[in-house]
């Protein structure tokens, strides 16, 4: 099980105005522009409601709009998507990652034009940092680690990185695969999918050896590949983590903080006494882990035969005249602690039995 700090680490600020709810079901595909951002055409971000409307800003021979068409072409495709853009003046990648994310409406999972794997990976690092979920997808096979050790599958596996999912797919140079990989995915209820047997339309399965497909395990890169009458993603991981929980952590912790801050604006005070924390533990943990068990991210409550809980979750809490006046003082509290067990899907099932006569 993931450590709390892990899990959830949240910034409670008090800003006027009703709180925003985090989405996680508009994909985004940042662009290459030739415009500088004060340019009268410039635009960093945009959503789309279909190909339609993609078509009367980009040609049908742009990146964004081929990334557009495969998303669209989703068996369960989102109503709308975005694409944001860089600029010819922004001072880095990275700033140009920072600058979507100002204007967006809601920026979560992305993919990007650019092929240089210097900008994969400052969108991997800048990622990890406002854990976001990145899709990249490598074009060639040294990139898996069969015979070599660059591409951004072995920087990811490297570094330790969990929220940037890297992909390998033989037409990733001359086409945004990522739109069918992230439409197989990302208008289902978080807590009811894993990536991993799910159909990407739109692109042909890779033709990859045995040998390719072990060693693009061992760095944790996807695939997309023929098994038997199925085609289907392997492994469906970010990293060493598994796309569905970067999905689940990340509803979580958005909750809580969304669930918090609204405690704090609709009550006139929330006391730094027994009270108040009972607050903290009804009217935002409890609620926010009983949605989390009614979606399917944790489990039910669950105990062994010798009472020890399995399932579900707990929370523990001091009482108020045990806490240091200075943390009162600065009237922060940060002694509530809690667990809970994901509910995880099945991706193996080994069975033996013994055949009689």
């Amino acid at each position: 099980m993931s450590s709390i700090n892990n899990i959830v680490d949240i910034t409670i600020t008090t800003e006027s105005g009703a709180v925003a709810v985090q989405g996680f079901g508009l994909p985004t595909f940042i662009a290459d522009s030739a415009l500088a951002s004060d340019a009268a055409a410039f635009e960093r971000f945009k959503t789309y409601a279909d190909l339609t409307e993609v078509a009367g800003d980009y040609a049908d021979t742009t990146m964004a709009y081929k990334f557009a068409q495969k998303i669209f072409s989703a068996e369960a495709p989102p109503s709308e998507i975005a694409i944001a853009n860089t600029a010819t003046d922004d001072a880095s990648f990275t700033a140009s990652l920072t600058a979507v994310q100002i204007e967006s409406t809601g920026l979560f999972c992305f993919a990007i034009e650019s092929r240089t794997l210097q900008d994969a990976i400052d969108s991997a690092v800048w990622t990890e940092a406002n854990s976001l979920n990145f899709i990249y997808c490598e074009d060639t096979v040294v990139d898996i680690g069969e015979s070599g050790t660059d591409g951004l599958g072995t920087y990811v596996d490297t570094n330790g990185l969990k929220q940037t999912a890297v992909f390998y797919h033989e037409d990733a140079e001359t086409y945004p695969v990522e739109g069918a990989f992230i439409g197989a995915w990302i208008t289902l209820e978080i807590g009811s999918w894993t990536a991993k047997f799910k159909d990407a339309i739109g692109i042909p399965a890779s033709r990859l050896t045995s040998a390719q497909e072990a060693a693009s395990r061992v760095i944790n890169v996807n695939t997309f590949v023929d098994k038997g009458s199925f085609r289907m993603i392997q492994e469906g991981t970010a990293g060493a983590k598994f796309l569905d929980e970067v999905y689940a952590d990340a509803w979580i912790k958005a909750r809580l903080s969304e669930a918090m801050l609204s405690t704090f604006k609709k009550l006139d005070l929330v006391p730094y006494d027994d009270d108040g924390i009972g607050i903290i533990e009804n009217d935002v943990l409890r609620k926010v882990f009983d949605e989390g068990i009614d979606r399917g991210i944790i489990t039910d409550h669950v105990f062994d035969e010798d009472g020890k809980r399995t399932g579900g979750y707990e929370i523990t809490s001091p009482k108020a005249s045990s806490i240091p006046s200075t943390e009162k003082e600065i009237r922060v509290y940060s002694r509530t602690t809690f667990k809970y067990f994901k509910r995880v899907a099945m991706h193996k099932a080994v069975m033996t039995g013994v055949a009689l006569y």
